[in-house]
């Protein structure tokens, strides 16, 4: 174990420390390598160490520079060697950080990385937070929880009654530079899974006009059918609905 672990780090470091000296993207011929990879389902276990040379050989120079200071694609990328390192560690330590008497370590230091956020941006002392996935998930968690509390202060239980028949909220978008990131004016598009008691809402646009969809089973005579209810705000032009005929080959 310490020698295949040793490699990797080895490899790792030498990948960092001239990453700064090649392309930001690969070159022709090491993305033509990559299919290298599509081959058959091995008949045996693969040597470790030969697994891991293979993935550095082929998969290193097919990377795209991200941890290059060169690199200016996405707001991505953040492989610093404290970052790094501090990622082998907690790898090792192979943490499923849910709940606190599983993992308490890691809760705690999302704690206080949470708290230091807080001190950081000068927010209220006590205002919650929560690690996401990326920055499309974080604006959707915030535009989830700006809707909730502008919901709150008009009388609406979210929880409880879900968003048909909950006021509208109106509103623009005050600021966006012409260089704004692709989420602008989508993220509120993709901001509309919610619970209805029992039941799941879908929420979207169509042609700019408010959908809120309902799917469900219903049950007739021991047979089921899929079912979508629909709740569509007034549109100033006729919408249409298409329905498709079920194939013929189709299960009942």
């Amino acid at each position: 174990m310490r020698t295949l672990l040793e490699d990797a780090a080895q490899r790792a470091i030498r990948y960092l420390e001239t990453v700064n000296d090649r392309p930001v993207a690969p070159i022709a011929s090491s993305v033509a390598r990559i299919a290298e990879f599509d081959t058959l389902l091995p008949t045996g276990p693969t040597s470790a160490h030969d697994a891991l040379a293979l993935l550095d050989a082929i998969g290193s120079p097919g990377s795209m520079a991200m941890a290059s200071s060169r690199f200016f694609g996405f707001v991505i990328g953040g492989a610093l060697p404290a970052t790094v390192a501090s990622n082998w560690l907690s790898t090792a330590w192979d943490q499923n950080a849910a709940y606190f008497n599983s993992t308490p370590v890691v809760a705690q230091i999302e704690q206080t990385a949470l708290r230091w956020l807080v001190e950081l941006l000068g927010l209220p002392v006590g205002t919650a937070g929560a690690f996401v996935t990326g920055a499309t998930v974080a604006n959707q968690c915030a535009l989830a929880a700006a809707r909730h509390a502008v919901l709150e202060r008009a009388g609406w239980d979210v929880e409880a009654n879900g968003l048909i028949g909950a006021p509208k909220i109106s509103g623009s978008l005050l600021f966006a530079s012409g260089n704004s990131s692709g989420w602008v004016g989508v993220s509120n598009r993709y901001s509309g899974l919610h619970v209805n008691g029992n039941r799941v809402v879908l929420e979207y646009t169509l042609d700019g006009v408010r959908a809120l969809e309902s799917p469900w089973f219903v049950s007739s005579e021991g047979a089921q059918a899929f079912t979508r209810s629909f709740e569509i705000a007034p549109s100033p032009k006729a919408l249409s609905l298409a329905l498709n005929s079920p194939a013929k080959n189709a299960a009942p």
